[in-house]
């Protein structure tokens, strides 16, 4: 509608990318945050009848599991979206958009100083899905990942 249409032109502004980067960049997010909850589903981590009520604890664990990807498969000093997009500190000017970065910056240095062996990735994985969820609301799997 014309409220997401204005916020893409918002955002494509603020980064100075076109629209159609920018639309790609969010439908990209969308396509990895749907494959992270698929995989956690086949996995056993979650239960399909939780995530289909869409908790909240969802709505935040999945941005934030997929942006660890992001941390991940970024080289340091840019941010390469899943959609191809690279972008580079000169493009957050805005002071929202330069916090962003900051952050997103620090938790790539923090990720790069630890070498993980594949289950505690796993259990950093099950962190960032619950959303800050309480153990007691989440499914069974997941609550167990999450208490080690």
């Amino acid at each position: 509608g014309d409220t997401w249409d204005l916020n893409i032109r918002i955002v494509a502004k603020e980064l100075g990318v076109s629209e159609n980067e920018a639309t790609e960049a969010w439908r990209a997010l969308a396509r990895q945050m749907i494959r992270v909850g698929r995989e956690a589903v086949d996995e056993g981590v979650l239960m399909e009848d939780w995530a289909s009520e869409v908790p909240t604890e969802l709505c935040l664990g999945l941005p934030a599991r997929a942006l660890l990807e992001t941390v991940e498969r970024s080289a340091p000093g840019g941010m390469l979206l899943l959609s191809g997009l690279h972008l580079t500190p000169d493009r957050f000017t805005a002071p929202f958009a330069s916090k962003i970065w900051e952050n997103f910056q620090a938790a790539q240095l923090a990720r790069s100083r630890l070498q993980l062996q594949y289950r505690y990735r796993s259990l950093l994985c099950a962190a960032l899905l619950a959303g800050g969820g309480d153990p007691e609301t989440l499914p069974p799997r997941l609550a167990e990942a999450v208490g080690e």
